[in-house]
Formats: structure tokens, C-alpha cells, sequence
């Protein structure tokens, strides 16, 4: 049943949803659909893509999306919020991304990462939580990084480390404004 107010307005969401929308950064998504990022944890545990989670991205392509980001994406190793994080660095598997990112972006769609560090949210048995500042909470403990080693995070995601197997795949598109989009 349709509720009064959408009749009255005469408006068609699936026609909406179904719209192409181009990003300002010059990616045109197919339509408006997009799996938002969680962290999935179906990594293999050292940071590399499993059969269970290539197939999971591209189911999401077979079923319409747009769109899948991939959430918690690491770019050091040594901070993962879970160890079933992918991570982005000198030992990743790139054939195991290569394969990940080429199933996940059949019939137009896209696969992006949720680059992340997880800094005092670390998980405890497989790293020592740093961020920013030092926490001592009940709960929440974390030493503090220091200025170098916060300034030099944002290169932890530069495309030099990662893109040279993924630029040439359809929906793995580099640009100036972003790094992998």
C-alpha cells in the first residue's frame, strides 16, 4: 500500500534509484544503489581477500549495486580494527585483490575502500593501539604516535602502494581528487 503523501507527490523512487549519478570526481555510478561500509572481517587473517568475501562483492554487483565499499581497509598491518581486515601494503596478495576487485565490479559496478587506521580501536591480541594521543580509559588504552608517524599516514595510502595491480580494472579508476575510486 502506498502512503498518501508519496502518491500525492507523484514521485517513482525505483525510477530514482535507477538514475545514473556522475561523482564530482567524474565517476558515473549506474544507478543510486550503494553497499555502505562495514567491516565484513571475512579477510583471511592477514590481510588478503577470501573466496567468501570476493564472492560476497560480487554478489552485490550481480544484484544491482552501484556501488560496494568495502569497509576497514588497512594500510599498516599492525593497527587492523579485526583480524579479518584486507590491508593495502608491500605483503598483500595482489593477485588476491586483483581477483577480489574484478568479480565485485562486473556489470558496471564499483568497489572502493573504506581506507582506515584504527588507532587506539586496534584489536588488543594482534597489535598495541596508538593514535594521536595517549587514552587511558576504563576500556579504552592507547599510546600516542608521534608527529612523524602521524604525518606520515596519509602516504600509508598513496597509489604508488596498491594501485599498480588495480588501475587497470574497470571501476578501480585513479584521479587526481582521489586516490581509488
Amino acid at each position: 500500500m502506498t502512503e498518501p503523501f508519496l502518491e500525492s507527490k507523484n514521485i517513482n523512487y525505483n525510477h530514482v534509484l535507477r538514475r545514473s549519478l556522475e561523482l564530482p570526481c567524474g565517476v558515473i555510478l549506474k544507478n543510486r544503489l550503494t553497499k555502505s561500509p562495514m567491516s565484513d572481517s571475512l579477510g583471511n587473517g592477514e590481510g588478503d581477500p577470501t573466496e567468501a568475501q570476493i564472492r560476497l562483492y560480487e554478489r552485490w554487483a550481480e544484484g544491482g549495486a552501484a556501488l560496494s565499499i568495502i569497509g576497514e581497509v588497512q594500510g599498516d598491518a599492525c593497527y587492523p580494527e579485526k583480524p579479518g581486515n584486507l590491508v593495502f601494503g608491500p605483503q598483500s596478495n595482489q593477485q588476491a585483490l586483483r581477483t577480489l576487485a574484478s568479480r565485485a565490479v562486473i556489470d558496471g559496478a564499483h568497489l572502493w575502500p573504506q581506507l582506515g587506521h584504527a588507532g587506539a580501536l586496534s584489536h588488543l591480541p594482534i597489535s598495541q593501539p596508538r593514535g594521536p594521543s595517549s587514552l587511558d580509559l576504563d576500556g579504552l588504552q592507547c599510546a600516542s604516535m608521534t608527529v612523524n608517524e602521524i604525518q606520515a599516514l596519509p602516504g600509508m595510502y598513496a597509489k604508488r602502494r596498491y594501485s599498480q595491480s588495480l588501475q587497470d580494472l574497470p571501476g578501480c579508476t585513479f584521479t587526481q581528487d582521489m586516490d581509488f575510486c
